[in-house]
């Protein structure tokens, strides 16, 4: 399953140098790019990718308001900011953001980025074949949490500190 990403850079040759670079890691796939904050939002509500690398600074809404925004819509996007500038880290990661680039970036780093982004994707969860088993058991809560509890092993199962409730029969 492919990594469906989103570029968002007011600098056309910032876009060129990421778009470039994401195409080198495999399973990814570039589905839009954006110039400004407010058009990325637009976009992503669109085209719902899965991860967004942005830069912070760009004119009208910047990417930090546009983070916020896109985060309102999906919780669980990945918003990578890539910036030339450091003092937006703070704000970035009150933000969750999944990671902070400084420009200029090594492949590497943004290669890691994206591995660990890739590790988070939903995977075919269900095998061809049924591996699921049948837990036979009881469930009961106690003090020290919860304990699945085989119904031969139970001799004796007893109610304290709590009163029983009547009404109309049932218990």
């Amino acid at each position: 399953m492919s990594l469906k990403v989103m570029i968002v850079d007011d600098e056309d040759s910032m876009r060129f140098v990421l778009r470039k670079a994401l195409q080198k890691i495999s399973n990814i796939l570039i589905v839009g790019e954006a110039i400004r904050g407010d058009q990325a939002v637009s976009l992503m509500e669109q085209l719902l990718p899965d991860a967004v690398f942005m830069d912070v600074e760009m004119p009208g809404m910047d990417g930090v308001e546009a983070a916020k925004l896109m985060l309102d819509i999906n919780p669980k996007i990945m918003i990578v900011f890539i910036t030339a500038h450091q003092d937006y880290m703070p704000q970035a990661f009150s933000l969750y953001a999944f990671d902070y680039i400084i420009k200029p970036f090594k492949l590497d780093r943004l290669t890691e980025t994206v591995e660990r982004m890739q590790l988070l994707q939903p995977k075919d969860l269900l095998p061809k074949e049924n591996v699921f088993h049948k837990i036979e058991g009881i469930l009961l809560k106690n003090r020290e949490g919860m304990s699945l509890i085989q119904p031969e092993d139970i001799i004796l199962v007893q109610r304290e500190n709590r009163d029983y409730i009547w009404a109309d029969g049932f218990l």
